[in-house]
Formats: structure tokens, C-alpha cells, sequence
């Protein structure tokens, strides 16, 4: 399971249901709460992680996202937005069923949400794009990651001029050579002021080489956490 919490609520993804419970040692399921029930399995717990499944946004809603198609019985999309009260917020609407999972999801300084959408072709050909969407939920035409990576993408940070740093188990990034690693500018177009990693990465235990966490330093330096073949290994 995944817990989010903000100020006096907590917000719990257990599996297929979500609950809210109230604060304090003897913590109870708050009855107030309108609790959504998913009918497709979305939050496994094995691919959970804290910026992964659910979110709570500055105004105490939050999103849900995963690979779920109903709510309650209602045909969704796999990126959805609850009111505080846990009622789904129908006004925001991921409509573009050619994406059948969101497996990360962050929100910009302005507001938008910048999320790591997964499709499939008719040949079977894996995408895995990086998209903007407007806070409605609609799509921003005017970023385009192109083909995205050749992988999964793990983890995702909007920064504050509008770029993206993006990381995760990819060779390279729309054609181009970036492996594991890549900002985006501000269109979504790889922004090639920023170096491909040159350091070998490797996952000792899956043999899936990975970046999975980032930061960036007040100095503008950035630290990347991976699987990493040498001695200074992050695991």
C-alpha cells in the first residue's frame, strides 16, 4: 500500500479501495470520506512507491493513476482526480484511451501535471512517452516527447523554467542517445545542453540498468541514485 499524508488526513491506496483516516494514535477510518472503489487492480503493491499511484495536490485533492479502466462502476482512464471528500472529480478528464497505464505522475509549479504514459501498437511495440496536461487533465499539444524512451521511465521531476528531468530503465530518449538519464526542455524535445550519462550502470539483482532518484542541488548539480557498476555503487 501507498500513504500520503497532508495536514490532518491521510490518504491510504490499499489494493482496489482507497480510505481516508483521521489523525492522531488511534487513527480511524474517516466515514466523511467517499470512498472510490477501483474494479480493475491499480495499486499492486510491488510497484508502489511514494511518487507512484497516488498523489495529494496543494487544495487536499489528489490523483490516482496506474492501469485501472472503471471507478464505481464508471469507465475511467488510467490517470483520475478526487475531491477532498474522495468524490471523483469529474471535471478532469485523461481521455486519450491510447494510453493504457500512467506509471509516474508529478505536478508542475503552474499547476500542470507532467506523467510517464504507457501504450502499445498494433505490432506490439512498447512507448513510453513523457506528456504535459493541462490541471483538467487534457493534454498539452505543445509539449511533445516525441517516441519517449525505449524503457520505463521510473521517475520524473518538472523543474521550475518548465523542463523535465527524467530517469529510468531507457537506452535513449526519441531517438536520441541518452541512456538512463535526459532533461527535457520546456517543448519536450531532448535538451542537449545537458551530457549523456557517461557512467556504466547496472542492476545487480533484475540486470536492468536504472536511474531512480534525483535531486538538485541549490548549485545547479544534480544527484542521480541507480544501480552502478563500480565501487561508489547507490543501491
Amino acid at each position: 500500500f501507498v500513504l500520503s499524508q497532508r495536514r490532518a488526513a491521510q490518504i491510504l491506496a490499499v489494493l482496489l479501495l482507497a480510505v481516508r483516516l483521521t489523525r492522531g494514535d488511534g487513527a480511524a477510518i474517516d466515514d466523511s470520506f467517499h470512498s472510490p472503489l477501483f474494479t480493475h487492480q491499480a495499486l499492486t503493491g510491488a510497484q508502489l512507491s511514494p511518487s507512484r499511484g497516488v498523489i495529494v495536490l496543494p487544495d487536499d485533492s489528489f490523483l490516482t493513476f496506474k492501469n485501472f479502466t472503471r471507478l464505481d462502476q464508471v469507465s475511467v482512464g488510467p490517470l483520475v482526480r478526487f475531491n477532498p471528500d474522495g468524490s471523483r472529480d469529474e471535471s478532469f478528464k485523461f481521455t486519450d484511451d491510447t494510453y493504457s497505464s500512467i506509471d509516474v505522475a508529478a505536478q508542475a509549479v503552474d499547476g500542470s501535471f507532467i506523467v510517464s504514459a504507457f501504450r502499445e501498437d498494433k505490432s506490439g511495440r512498447d512507448y513510453y512517452r513523457v506528456l504535459r496536461l493541462h490541471p483538467d487533465g487534457s493534454i498539452d499539444s505543445s509539449f511533445d516527447s516525441c517516441t519517449g524512451a525505449t524503457g520505463r521511465i521510473l521517475v520524473l521531476a518538472p523543474l521550475a523554467d518548465g523542463k523535465v528531468l527524467v530517469g529510468g530503465e531507457f537506452d535513449d530518449f526519441s531517438e536520441s542517445d541518452r541512456p538512463y538519464f535526459l532533461r527535457l526542455d520546456s517543448s519536450g524535445l531532448v535538451d542537449t545542453s545537458l551530457a549523456p550519462l557517461s557512467i556504466a550502470i547496472n542492476n545487480p539483482y533484475w540486470n536492468m540498468p536504472s536511474v531512480r532518484a534525483f535531486a538538485l542541488q541549490s548549485d545547479g548539480l544534480y544527484i542521480i541514485a541507480g544501480f552502478f557498476r563500480d565501487r561508489k555503487s547507490v543501491v
